[in-house]
């Protein structure tokens, strides 16, 4: 919505642009063998120091995209903060085998890829983590990255994981990159990958 605002606001900048080089052109039946740097001059000295419409504008234009990036930023943040905290909780329901909470960030077309390289679908996963016999005593990311795409946003990083399984302690590295897209209202994940740091 902001964009569509920006380019119409960039449109009426432009209509005083032409406007103003209008003004600038040659006579009818005069032909110009090629760019007169002295009009050209005259023409960038219109944009900033001519009509005070122009300047008005120009001066809007400039500011207006200026604060749209600013609040690209800012929603780049937000949905930085966003996807972290739908890491931890990803990390949380599988450490507590909350397959409903897992079912309600992961998308139904979810491609799973192991640590040990084979895949899994949503189905797949779930039905795997509610049967686990393995009790994660913590699931934590050492480090966690998320890089913004429009409605695309990846989180990349390292996962540690100790628990017990079959009464034997474990503790896993793995490297991990998870792949989330807005859909409708809300953020879900669409593919995972997991390779073991040894």
């Amino acid at each position: 919505m902001l964009s569509g605002f920006l380019r119409v606001l960039c449109a009426i900048f432009a209509f005083f642009a032409v406007k103003g080089c209008l003004r600038n052109f040659r006579p009818a039946g005069v032909v110009s063998s090629g760019p007169d740097l002295r009009e050209m001059s005259e023409v960038v000295l219109y944009f900033f120091a001519g009509d005070p419409h122009m300047r008005l504008a120009g001066v809007c234009t400039v500011l207006l995209c200026a604060a749209g990036l600013a609040m690209a930023q800012e929603s780049d943040a937000s949905i930085q903060g966003k996807i972290i905290a739908l890491e931890k909780l990803w990390n949380q329901a599988y450490k507590s085998a909350d397959t409903k909470a897992l079912d309600s960030i992961l998308d139904d077309s979810i491609v799973l890829i192991n640590d040990d390289g084979s895949i899994q679908t949503k189905k797949e996963f779930l039905a795997s983590v509610k049967a686990s016999n393995a009790q994660e005593q913590q699931v934590a990311p050492e480090a966690l990255k998320v890089n913004v795409h429009g409605n695309v946003a990846i989180a990349s990083g390292v996962l540690r994981v100790k628990g017990v399984d079959g009464g034997k302690p474990y503790t896993r590295r793995e490297r991990f990159v998870d792949t989330w897209l807005h859909k409708g209202e809300n953020w879900v994940c669409i593919a995972t990958n997991a390779t073991p740091i040894h």
